[in-house]
């Protein structure tokens, strides 16, 4: 008898059905094919899985033998862990063993299946905000963010990027979040008001999540669809006008004469939240005693101008006092009325609901409607002193109506005390029209000669004293010089007290030059070394000088 050696020799197969799904708690179920390949009879075969949590099914195969194969008795099934699925794959081997008939035992060549899971990273990031603290540039939003694992892999270091400049994103990063977990609380930022936002009427924010996937390369990141959210800003528009009113005593007499002024100051403040633009003040001029002024205000300076929130911009106007004014209000208790508004416009942006996607209102304000505003009205009230009684009065008087350049203009100027006291240091100042010159010697006070302080065209006569109920009369003459056109010459005369001040309204008078129709001496120089006498024109003598002698190279006068 040849003995044969004994060969055992066993070969496993082993096969992976596809997961039942994607997610934890699917399953993978195995098959597994025992083939006895060697010369012998094996008996007690059995399966081993190395796979943690593989459950086997099936008892020990009795005995297998050589050349026989076994495909029905062992299975095995697997339930997925989040570990597997971060993996992407399952490995999974197992051996098979039996027993030969000497006792001992013969294993398999390991088996090993993969299975590949389809892995879906998905990361979802939702932005909350709380009201604005206030309606004012300064105001802080809070923003509250929940991020949300929608995939089936574990995401790492999530992080939050916000795009509205000089936010702050406070927490994280979020070191893991597993699929289906979120989180409400790792993640808040605030952002401060400005201005442009109140202008614009809202904030629009937009933020996103950016995550690594576990179990993948470093680089292999997610990020989140951008969510935004959307924050109104309730706004006003208001402004407030305070107006102001000024006397001007441009002489200092203490009296309010027809071309002095009135200046009116207009304060107006933006009293609400957002810019307003164009402002102005509109005054149609003042009233007197509820009579319409004569002249026209001036112009308001400056004009139309932007005004921030709480800020205040001062505008002026000017109005001259006529004579007509002042004798319709003064002595009246606030007998001048002066009304006004401010206006300005503020353009409201459009209605979010007008506007696809993130380019809407709160980012466009200048689209929508353009309002006007109006502030209340304010007034402001004068009351123009009635003329003061004064112990001192003044008149001026012209001797001629008419005269020719050549000649002399008499004038009288009468000061009158009123009072039952003497009125001492005071001066008449008379002022001389342009082309006109005091006659020395011409001057009397009371019928008395008098020589008058000259300082141009001014006459002063100085320090004089008035008794009681007493009059100064001066009387003077002035010539009319070549340099006098035809016309009206005014000459005006004041009463000056010691301190400098009128002690009464200004006096004048006037005298007319004539029109010569032809020269007059006056215009006449001799250009020869002989004297003339009796000039005359054509056959009629000069009706300015008759007599007219015209010395060599010098004038008449």
């Amino acid at each position: 008898t040849t003995p044969i050696a004994a060969a055992p020799a066993l070969v496993l197969e082993k096969k992976s059905g596809p997961p039942s799904g994607n997610s934890v708690g699917s399953t993978i179920a195995y098959s597994f094919t025992v083939k006895n390949t060697g010369n012998v009879t094996l008996t007690d075969v059995k399966l081993t899985d190395a796979l943690h949590g593989a459950v086997v099914s099936g008892a020990p195969i009795a005995s297998l033998a050589p050349g026989a194969t076994d495909s029905t008795t062992f299975t095995a099934l697997y339930t997925l862990t989040q570990a597997d699925i971060d993996a992407g794959k399952v490995e999974n081997t197992a051996t098979a063993s039996g027993t030969m008939p000497e006792g001992k035992v013969a294993t398999s060549d390991a088996s090993t299946v993969t299975t590949t899971l389809r892995q879906g990273a998905a990361l979802e990031l939702v932005k909350t905000a709380s009201p604005p603290s206030g309606n004012a540039a300064g105001a802080t939003i809070t923003y509250f963010f929940t991020v949300r694992n929608t995939g089936n892999v574990t995401l790492n270091n999530i992080t939050i990027s916000d795009d509205l400049p000089n936010v702050a994103v406070s927490g994280g990063p979020l070191a893991s979040l597993a699929p289906g977990a979120e989180d409400t609380s790792t993640f808040t930022a605030r952002y401060t008001l400005t201005q442009a936002d109140i202008d614009a009427g809202g904030v629009a924010n937009t933020a996103t999540a950016t995550a690594t996937v576990a179990g993948s390369p470093t680089t292999a990141t997610v990020t989140s669809t951008a969510s935004e959210v959307r924050t109104p800003i309730e706004q006003s528009a208001t402004i407030a006008l305070v107006k102001t009113a000024k006397l001007n005593d441009t002489d200092g007499s203490g009296l309010y004469e027809a071309g002095e002024s009135i200046t009116y100051r207009f304060e107006v403040t933006n009293t609400g939240n957002v810019v307003v633009n164009d402002v102005i003040p509109t005054d149609q001029g003042p009233t007197f005693n509820k009579q319409p002024a004569a002249n026209k205000l001036s112009a308001v300076v400056p004009g139309p101008t932007a005004i921030a929130p709480k800020q205040t911009q001062v505008f002026e106007a000017t109005y001259t006092l006529a004579q007509s004014d002042i004798d319709a209000a003064a002595g009246i208790a606030n007998g001048i009325v002066n009304k006004a508004k401010a206006e300005g416009t503020y353009t409201r942006p459009q209605a979010p609901e007008s506007n696809a996607g993130r380019g809407f209102a709160y980012t466009n304000p200048g689209q929508g409607k353009i309002t006007v505003v109006d502030s209340a009205e304010a007034t402001a009230v004068l009351e123009l002193p009635a003329a003061q009684a004064s112990s001192v009065t003044i008149t001026k008087q012209a001797g001629l109506r008419q005269i020719r350049r050549g000649e002399k203009a008499p004038f009288t100027i009468k000061v009158t005390n009123k009072n039952t006291s003497n009125v001492a240091g005071l001066t008449v100042l008379d002022r001389l029209p342009a082309g006109f010159r005091y006659v020395d010697g011409s001057a009397t006070l009371n019928g008395k000669a008098v020589e008058p302080r000259i300082d141009g065209s001014n006459l002063r006569f100085d320090n004089l004293t008035l008794g009681p109920k007493g009059d100064a009369v001066i009387r003077l003459q002035m010539l009319a010089l070549s340099t006098a056109g035809p016309g009206k010459h005014v000459n005006k005369a004041q009463a000056l007290g010691s301190s400098g001040k009128r002690l009464a309204p200004e006096a004048s008078a006037a005298v007319e030059i004539m029109v010569e129709p032809v020269f007059d001496c006056g215009d006449l120089t001799a250009a020869c070394s002989t004297t003339l006498t009796a000039m005359a024109t054509r056959t009629t003598a000069s009706r300015a000088c008759p007599a007219c002698v015209l010395q060599p190279c010098a004038a008449c006068w």
